[in-house]
């Protein structure tokens, strides 16, 4: 009887810090966004000339993201990502964002402030990649999917542009949430 008590007692206060939690969240993330110029309706890839460059910054305005982009690498010998605190990091060992082709891989914590609203994604929501020589690389949600933290199948792609971002997710966080963007356009 007095386990049952306990046990009861320990999971109204998880249900409670949950539910102050998830508030905590989407106030931080609203309160953290910053200002995201509107995406053009004509968007167009350039003909021609490769744009290519490293991410600096990435908004998804129809969720309030607005990250600046840390440079991290998956390391084969451990199996292991390297794995920034505050921001989210850009896979060096995979393309950068570019006009002609590849898997550009970003991944961060499913945190205020970093990839808290990824999951809120729809289909259809813009992502703008900024780069360090001045590139804007917008791209359009196509898919979503959950895998085991040993899918490295990101890799194996080849293929017209994309981008693909990865955060936790699952009850304790044990599968890898990852969003796919199709290039729609660049300047």
């Amino acid at each position: 009887m007095k386990a049952r008590f306990y046990l009861t007692i320990a999971g109204l206060f998880l249900l409670a810090g949950g539910l102050i939690g998830s508030q905590y969240v989407l106030a931080s993330a609203k309160g953290n966004a910053q200002p995201v110029a509107p995406v053009s309706s004509t968007l167009s890839i350039p003909q021609g000339a490769t744009l290519s460059g490293v991410p600096q910054h990435l908004a998804i305005p129809s969720v309030h993201i607005s990250v600046g982009i840390d440079q991290g690498t998956y390391i084969a010998s451990t199996k292991t990502w390297t794995l920034g605190e505050t921001r989210p990091s850009y896979a060096t060992n995979t393309p950068l964002p570019n006009t002609q082709g590849g898997n550009t891989y970003m991944y961060g914590h499913n945190r205020a402030g970093i990839f808290a609203n990824l999951p809120k994604v729809q289909p259809g929501a813009k992502a703008i990649v900024t780069t360090t020589n001045g590139h804007m690389f917008i791209y359009q949600m196509v898919s979503v999917k959950d895998v085991k933290p040993t899918d490295t199948s990101l890799f194996d792609y080849r293929g017209s542009p994309i981008l693909t971002l990865q955060t936790c997710t699952g009850l304790f966080y044990q599968n890898r949430h990852l969003v796919t963007f199709k290039l729609v356009g660049a300047s």
